[in-house]
C-alpha cells in the first residue's frame, strides 16, 4: 500500500515537472513579458510608433495615446516571438488590441511604414455604417477612441524580416461601438501623408 503511494506521488510529480516544463517552452502567454533591458533602436521604433499613431488619432480628433513600458514589455516578447518562429501570429489575448506588421527587410524598419500602412485602410472603412471589418481592423484599431494606451515591440528574424507589435489598451474593434469610437476625419485638407 505504502509503495502504491509512493508511486502514485511519484509520478504526479513527474507529470507536474514535465507539464511545467512544457508550459514554459511555448509562445509567450498573455502575462509573459520582456525582462531585459530595450536597446536605443528598440526605443527609436517606439517613439516613432508612438508619434505617428497619435497624428493620425489627432485628424480623427481623438486623444493621444500614451506608452506605457509595460504594454511595451508584452510587445517585445511577442515580436521577439514572431521573429524567432519567422512567422504572423496573433496572441489570442482579448485583453489588448493588437497588430502586427512584417517587413521584408530590405530596409531598416522605424515603424513609420508599418502605422502608415495600417492607416492607409481607411479608405476601405465605411464610416456610415461603422461596423468590424477584417481588412479595415489595424485602422480602427489604431484611432480607436477609447484606447487609451500603447505598447510597441520590434524585433528581427536571421533571414532580416523585421516583426513589429502594438498593443492597445483597452482594446478596440469592440462590435456594437464602431460609430463612436470611429470618427472621421476632424481637420478637411490634412488627409494626406506626413514627411519624417
Amino acid at each position: 500500500m505504502m509503495d502504491t503511494k509512493i508511486l502514485l506521488l511519484t509520478t504526479l510529480l513527474l507529470g507536474a515537472t514535465i507539464f511545467s516544463a512544457a508550459e514554459t517552452s511555448g509562445p509567450p502567454n498573455k502575462y509573459e513579458s520582456f525582462k531585459g533591458e530595450f536597446t536605443e533602436y528598440q526605443r527609436y521604433v517606439q517613439q516613432e510608433v508612438l508619434r505617428r499613431h497619435n497624428h493620425y488619432r489627432e485628424l480623427h480628433g481623438v486623444a493621444h495615446l500614451t506608452e506605457k513600458d509595460e504594454l511595451d514589455r508584452y510587445a517585445q516578447a511577442w515580436a521577439e516571438h514572431l521573429a524567432q518562429i519567422e512567422d504572423y501570429a496573433e496572441t489570442g489575448n482579448s485583453k489588448y488590441g493588437e497588430n502586427i506588421y512584417i517587413s521584408d527587410g530590405n530596409e531598416t524598419e522605424n515603424g513609420s511604414s508599418a502605422v502608415d500602412e495600417w492607416y492607409s485602410e481607411k479608405d476601405q472603412f465605411d464610416f456610415d455604417h461603422g461596423e468590424f471589418n477584417e481588412l479595415t481592423s489595424r485602422f480602427t484599431q489604431m484611432v480607436w477612441k477609447s484606447s487609451h494606451d500603447i505598447g510597441t515591440g520590434v524585433a528581427k528574424a536571421k533571414v532580416g524580416t523585421t516583426y513589429i507589435v502594438c498593443f492597445y489598451d483597452p482594446a478596440g474593434n469592440i462590435p456594437g461601438t464602431f460609430r463612436e469610437n470611429v470618427l472621421k476625419h476632424a481637420v478637411v485638407g490634412c488627409s494626406q501623408k506626413i514627411s519624417v
